[in-house]
């Protein structure tokens, strides 16, 4: 029987896909914490990498940023 040659990928670990739904649903610190621990474990996987990259730029621009209603009052 051959080995595989293929090293696993970071992008099949259920982290991975956990930080993933987490990315897309919006909660971007529970998203860099899921990418920092697969990142830990697939230092090289470049995918991993833009995903950490994303969540933490995306959480701390929501951080920072503060969105106000207008205050705008139409009589009618």
């Amino acid at each position: 029987m051959a080995a595989s040659l293929i090293s696993p990928s970071g992008r099949d670990d259920p982290l991975y896909q956990q930080g993933m739904a987490h990315l897309q649903s919006g909660r971007w610190a529970e998203a860099a914490r899921a990418f920092e621990t697969v990142a830990g474990q697939y230092p090289d996987d470049p995918a991993i990498s833009q995903a950490l990259d994303e969540a933490s730029f995306k959480a701390k621009l929501d951080a920072a940023v503060s969105v106000r209603p207008k205050k705008h009052f139409f009589p009618w």
